[in-house]
């Protein structure tokens, strides 16, 4: 049984089944997605889709599909729209509006499929291999963990913001401090491009803290990939 770890396809589905291949993906592995598989690029919600469907993915909330779940609604026999979450979603900055006119093309219970799939996403898990104990989440933690397993649905929409957006490797009111990282942990995070700081394009680690976005969701970044670790043994995979 293997462990992989990967982040921010955002839209890459071409890229998603290369990995499938290329790591050959068994029933017995579990590939963990740390979220933003949807926006930026057309086919999130195959991805999304796809994900769901395979008992051995295990799809974590990212800040995009929080404003999926934020956007759009499940009401009685309606869905309803928000419009102001909606114009910050659908801006050019966070490339939501492909994701959002392919999930309105969905039938209505496909709708409600995904944003369940959403709902019981997994916010962070902890887990150990070989020894080590590895914190996964899409880029943060939560301020009073007490187990080692959250969905999206057990915490407060606050809570699950932060633990989404929040980040090491930002600047600013997302910045997060190296001191709320506990130091007897590995965290694996993704949501900010290692080429933003760390001026390579290979999955980047300081400290005890793991970068596995190298740029996916952007082709203008230098060796844009979906990158992939396999905490078994720590050995990456590049798919371009």
């Amino acid at each position: 049984m293997s462990y992989y770890v990967c982040s921010d396809i955002h839209g890459r589905f071409d890229r998603y089944q290369k990995l499938l291949d290329q790591i050959q993906l068994t029933s017995d592995d579990r590939l963990f997605i740390l979220g933003d598989v949807i926006d930026r690029n057309p086919d999130g919600i195959l991805i999304l889709q796809d994900a769901i469907s395979r008992s051995n993915v295990e799809l974590f909330l990212g800040n995009h599909e929080w404003f999926l779940y934020q956007t759009i609604s499940a009401v009685g026999t309606e869905f309803v729209t928000d419009e102001y979450m909606q114009r910050i979603w659908c801006s050019p900055n966070n490339g939501g509006a492909v994701t959002a006119a392919a999930f309105c093309r969905l039938e209505d219970q496909e709708k409600r499929k995904i944003l369940t799939a959403i709902e019981e996403s997994t916010l962070l898990r902890v887990l150990e291999i070989d020894g080590i104990r590895y914190h996964l989440s899409h880029s943060f933690t939560l301020a009073d963990r007490q187990a080692d397993f959250y969905r999206f649905k057990d915490v407060s929409s606050k809570e699950a913001e932060n633990v989404v957006w929040k980040s090491v490797f930002r600047k600013g009111e997302y910045h997060a401090r190296y001191s709320a990282f506990d130091p007897t942990l590995r965290y694996i995070v993704g949501h900010v491009p290692v080429q933003r700081f760390s001026g390579d394009s290979c999955i980047y680690t300081y400290r005890h803290i793991t970068d596995v976005d190298c740029g996916s969701a952007y082709s203008f970044l230098d060796g844009n990939s979906l990158a992939c670790l396999r905490l078994d043994d720590q050995k990456e995979y590049y798919i371009r």
